[in-house]
């Protein structure tokens, strides 16, 4: 993931505002895909790989939302409540400034981020954007293509002006970064969907808590679900254990229905007592949904017992009984070894 800038020559002084100081070329590539190709529809309809943009807003946006872009997962479902504030954060669009930006987005899963682009005509101006992806980038191969944006500007800047608001806001992101404690504590509020020193003093000291009696991981991994699914699942298993005053016992002969809790526990290894069992996107819950897939319908036994690879829907179902799951995790299976296109299983899970 690389961002490319070739500054524009202008004015080398002072009195020039760093918008202006900072208008390039921007190119933006990641395996060999160009996000930022475009159909210049008032140049002749050409096509590029670079916008004329100044770097200095993207920068900025890049810097101030940094702990939620890398920390906070995708939305739910169930958050439309929150979208508008979520792309906000997320949505290459939000950077402003009356620029033509891409559609867009960034979302975390803790160990990579997503990067999810779609084609058509950006925020204002004539361009119409060419490009469609949608792609895992590793965490430090993002932050790395980040840290050069960013730094790249400051560069430029640096030749003509003094401290701009970005230098003071990249500074804060930086020394925030270096101290294990405030880093902990900033990954923590982008996971329930705040800004930095945003969220309610209240929750994070229910959560802090929480995390010394229970481990780190699970009370990050919980904050996963936003603020409000959060505190209410926290008072959801509160109130279970205080009833029921005992823990959830495996014996063997019923494992089948905490296969996820199983693999939870091989993911936390022995850094906590509480295991989270969500619908968040994050490695962990894939991880376990992972497990639990191979361990209900191991793929090798399910192609041996259908004898294809090409199913229909009717040996797929068939499938789903005898294996005791549901057809949408044969559906899964499948589209997961790239024996069915993604798309199938979306229509799946439309039509029912």
């Amino acid at each position: 993931m690389q961002f490319e800038l070739n500054w524009i020559a202008g004015p080398n002084t002072s009195t020039v505002p760093a918008e202006r100081l900072t208008r390039c070329h921007l190119a933006f590539r990641f395996k060999g895909h160009e996000l930022f190709r475009h159909e210049d529809l008032l140049g002749g309809h050409q096509v590029k790989d670079s916008i004329t943009v100044s770097a200095y807003p993207l920068a900025v946006w890049f810097a101030a939302n940094w702990w939620r872009l890398r920390w906070e997962p995708g939305l739910s479902p169930d958050s439309e409540s929150v979208l508008h504030d979520w792309k906000m954060s997320h949505s290459l669009a939000a950077a402003g400034e009356g620029y033509a930006w891409p559609d867009l987005t960034f979302s975390s899963d803790d160990e990579n981020i997503q990067l999810n682009l779609k084609p058509g005509h950006g925020g204002t101006g004539p361009l119409r954007y060419l490009e469609r992806l949608e792609a895992w980038v590793p965490a430090d191969e993002y932050e790395a293509g980040v840290d050069d944006l960013i730094n790249q500007t400051l560069e430029q800047l640096n030749s003509s002006t003094g401290p701009t608001p970005l230098h003071q806001l990249w500074q804060t992101v930086l020394e925030e970064r270096a101290s294990p404690s405030l880093a902990l504590q900033r990954q923590l509020e982008a996971k329930l969907g705040y800004d930095p020193e945003e969220a309610p003093e209240s929750l994070l000291i229910v959560l802090n808590k929480l995390a010394s009696e229970h481990g780190e991981g699970a009370v990050q991994e919980l904050a996963c679900l936003g603020h409000k699914n959060a505190r209410k699942t926290i008072q959801d298993a509160e109130q279970y254990l205080a009833e029921s005053g005992e823990l959830i016992n495996l014996p063997m002969k019923s494992v089948r229905p905490f296969t996820k809790l199983l693999a939870d526990g091989i993911y936390a290894g022995e850094t906590g007592n509480w295991l989270p069992c969500t619908d968040a996107a994050t490695a962990r819950q894939k991880f376990q949904r992972a497990f639990a897939q191979e361990f209900l319908c191991p793929y090798n036994d399910l192609i041996e017992w259908m004898d294809t690879t090409s199913p229909d829907e009717e040996t797929m179902e068939a499938a789903a009984e005898r294996f005791e799951v549901s057809p949408l995790l044969v559906n899964t299976v499948m589209v997961n070894r790239g024996h069915i296109p993604r798309s199938g299983l979306e229509a799946f899970q439309q039509a029912v």
